[in-house]
């Protein structure tokens, strides 16, 4: 999660190509320019003859980064179910404090899924996710109320690192480590990230 943060802390208003910023610029939500870290590139991924532009679906991407650069074990599959496609992941039955939560789509259009890390719980019962391609962008979302309720996403379930498991399930034995309800507004503040819930994901 300290990477996660670190780069959202960096790259908070940037967006993914000049045009969603300026898209973003338009619509006077602001952008402070464009993301020049090409995740995909950063974890080694290879797609047809070379690395994929960052206008190719980057959530995936963004964790397996995150993961890499934590020292934890990490794929080059860009797809946003990568956690249940390799043996590296192993699935928990609640939401921890860092743990990789993974979406499927629902609806024709919107792509296989999406990816990002459980980051906080919020007022209201709901948790903030951080992940990359959110918005276009690197920010926080609502679990509850931005991919199940507004997108319609089914939630496959919550991932950590083979490695990690034995540490995650004592955290989950002894109650958890998301206790304390949050503000949104504070969490987005604390990360330079400017917007309201965003709902755009790829």
């Amino acid at each position: 999660m300290e990477v996660a943060i670190r780069e959202a802390k960096q790259w908070a208003g940037h967006h993914e190509s000049r045009e969603k910023s300026n898209r973003a610029i338009k619509k006077k939500k602001g952008s402070r320019g464009v993301i020049t870290d090409n995740y995909h590139g950063k974890v080694g991924v290879v797609i047809g003859d070379g690395t994929p532009s960052m206008g190719t679906a980057w959530c995936a991407s963004f964790a397996n980064y995150c993961l890499k650069d934590s020292g934890h074990s990490f794929t080059r599959d860009p797809n946003s179910q990568f956690p249940t496609r390799s043996k590296k992941f192993v699935k928990i039955d609640q939401p921890i404090y860092g743990a990789i939560v993974v979406y499927k789509h629902t609806k024709p259009g919107d792509g296989i899924g999406h990816v990002a890390f459980i980051f906080s719980k919020i007022e209201g019962g709901d948790y903030a996710v951080l992940g990359g391609n959110q918005g276009d962008s690197i920010t926080l979302n609502a679990h509850d109320y931005v991919y199940l309720k507004y997108l319609k996403c089914i939630l496959v379930g919550f991932y950590v690192p083979l490695e990690y498991e034995k540490k995650a399930r004592e955290i989950i034995a002894n109650g958890g480590d998301l206790t304390e309800a949050r503000k949104m507004s504070e969490l987005k503040k604390f990360i330079g990230d400017g917007t309201d819930n965003e709902t755009q994901t790829t």
